[in-house]
């Protein structure tokens, strides 16, 4: 497919080409994106030692029943975790789709 079909597809669909996304060609790699995703992971997993040395920490007192304020602190940990793996996931398969895209395009 020549240039000047990708123009009129890119016209016809309202897409923007890899030159009109600004910077002359540059595309964002959304490091601090990435590096957000992976920051969240790690305060979950530390919400997540948190919480079982909560649970450890009260079970040995008086009252073992209060080691169960851990658990609430543990599963708030783990869905940090799976929400920073999702950001990290999504900035993987932006940086997997423009280097697709970049390979069909130094083919045309």
């Amino acid at each position: 497919m020549d240039e000047e079909n990708v123009k009129k597809l890119n016209e016809k669909y309202g897409l923007k080409s890899s030159t009109d996304q600004g910077g002359g060609g540059a595309t964002t790699d959304f490091k601090t994106l990435g590096t957000l995703g992976k920051v969240i992971s790690f305060c979950g997993w530390l919400a997540v030692l948190a919480g079982v040395g909560v649970a450890i920490a009260l079970s040995t007192g008086r009252n073992p029943t209060m080691s169960f304020f851990g658990i609430p602190i543990s599963i708030m940990g783990l869905f940090l975790v799976a929400q920073g793996q999702m950001i990290s996931c999504f900035v993987a398969i932006e940086n997997h789709t423009k280097r697709i895209r970049d390979s069909i395009e130094s083919r045309q």
